[in-house]
């Protein structure tokens, strides 16, 4: 059984709004005060769950959270489709922009999200390879008209949110990424 495999390489973007328990929230801004700094600060920090001796959360991760990510759709950014054990369509990431086209050439779906919420959000930035989907699939041929690209427009920047291949979403299978960028801020 074939496989469609595709990777994206280059600039990512990962965005986390953090759902904190209320109770939680209350004892971390007053150790966050006991610390003299912000507590947006504190959560950065990775040894602020040791310090603190949290026993429900033990990083940062093992906070539920709501998440999105994706890769920058710009002129450094690459996608690659492979069937079988063949290359059958390298693109820069440009050419995922219908805006410029009079006839577009992929499927996209595009939505737009503004972070307007109350809460604690995570920023933070990637380079390398952002995402590595395969899936077994039973054609012997594939068209470009079977892929589906969901991208975003976050705060007025265009990413690559999802693909998928005749409606069903690729997994994701290897990522591997060095962290080039990282804050957090709160909306109240």
């Amino acid at each position: 059984m074939p496989k469609i495999k595709i990777n994206l390489f280059g600039e990512g973007l990962e965005i986390k709004k953090l759902l904190i328990p209320t109770h939680k929230l209350s004892d971390w801004k007053i150790y966050a005060d006991e610390k003299r700094k912000s507590l947006q600060e504190l959560l950065q920090d990775p040894f602020f769950f040791y310090d603190f001796r949290e026993k429900d959360f033990e990083t940062l991760e093992d906070i539920p959270s709501i998440q999105l990510n994706g890769m920058f759709i710009n002129s450094k950014n690459s996608l690659e489709i492979w069937f079988g054990r063949h290359k059958v369509h390298k693109c820069n990431a440009t050419a995922l922009d219908n805006t410029q086209l009079l006839f577009s050439i992929y499927n996209i779906n595009q939505k737009i999200i503004e972070i307007k919420h109350k809460g604690f959000y995570l920023l933070k930035k990637e380079k390398g390879l952002l995402e590595s989907m395969e899936i077994d699939v039973t054609p012997n041929k594939i068209y470009l008209e079977d892929f589906q690209f969901q991208t975003l427009s976050i705060n007025h920047q265009e990413l690559l949110h999802k693909i998928s291949f005749k409606g069903e979403r690729l997994p994701l299978k290897k990522k591997d990424t060095v962290i080039t960028y990282q804050s957090g801020f709160e909306i109240q």
